[in-house]
């Protein structure tokens, strides 16, 4: 059995549609899971339709994470997004069998890409992110195997608890204890539509969200130096820009103010950190 574990939060944009594709697998026995954060808006009305348990767990994300877990009676977990779409109704059937090529594979991750209709900013996110993962796959640096991945069942319960008081970045956390332990990712290149980063604003507060954890934890999270992640970003980040406009896409005209908020997200997070250093110790 698969265990689909889907937190949630306002999730009522992209919810029906990400249920939908989940419930429609032709994998012969699946569950889910939806794990809500306090939604006010129609997410547990749609949740209600689909899902064979809804749990509201009040904290972080990893929090939420666990509870589902804990819930879970799959073999393998699948832990996605509320804003993720599966390609097509054979998609988990083909994830799952990854997993037998080797007992050591505690992971199947997919490659992420914007559905067709999805916002520009949405597509200069997902071409940058491209950048960035064949990258990591190329120098064998940085975490793959986050989130919107599938997990054996007992190895991903066994780290979760690590990642319970953490909101984000909770998925690094789990994938870097799996990598110490000595088990290995699968990536599956048959990729899921994520329809996230819709606009500059809500960009900016997931970038503050992500700059909070690393100031506190450190680019370690990711398996990166900080010079890693400058190449990541500015290097791999102009690549996708020129490569995007050669090619005639039009969401790369927007990588100059995406640049922007994610760098004044991650330097006013530096900023304030800094400061609260300073007080502490004046």
């Amino acid at each position: 059995m698969v265990s689909f574990v889907v937190p949630t939060m306002n999730s009522e944009r992209t919810l029906e549609a990400a249920l939908s594709s989940f419930a429609g697998q032709d994998f012969p026995r699946k569950e889910l899971i939806v794990v809500d954060g306090g939604s006010v808006d129609r997410t547990l009305e749609i949740a209600g339709r689909f899902v064979d348990e809804v749990l509201v767990v009040h904290g972080p994300c990893g929090l939420a994470v666990l509870r589902g877990i804990e819930r879970s009676r799959g073999d393998f977990i699948a832990l996605f997004d509320s804003d993720v779409v599966l390609p097509s109704r054979t998609w988990l059937s083909g994830a799952v069998r990854l997993f037998e090529v080797s007992d050591r594979i505690s992971t199947v991750w997919p490659l992420n890409i914007p559905p067709p209709s999805a916002a520009l900013l949405t597509k200069t996110y997902f071409r940058h992110w491209t950048e960035i993962v064949e990258n990591r796959l190329r120098s064998q640096k940085g975490l793959l195997g986050g989130g919107n991945s599938l997990y054996r069942a007992e190895l991903i319960a066994s780290v979760a608890p690590l990642a319970k008081d953490v909101h984000w970045g909770d998925d690094f956390v789990r994938s870097r204890e799996l990598r110490r332990r000595g088990y290995k990712v699968a990536v599956y290149r048959d990729p899921i539509l994520h329809n996230t980063m819709v606009s500059i604003a809500g960009f900016y507060r997931k970038q503050r969200a992500g700059a909070h954890t690393f100031v506190q934890r450190g680019f370690e999270t990711m398996g990166l130096t900080a010079r890693d992640v400058l190449f990541e970003q500015y290097v791999l980040g102009a690549s996708s820009m020129v490569k995007g406009l050669l090619s005639g896409d039009v969401s790369a005209l927007l990588f100059p103010p995406y640049m922007l908020a994610r760098t004044l997200a991650y330097g006013k997070e530096s900023a304030r950190a800094f400061l609260s250093k300073w007080h502490s110790e004046s």
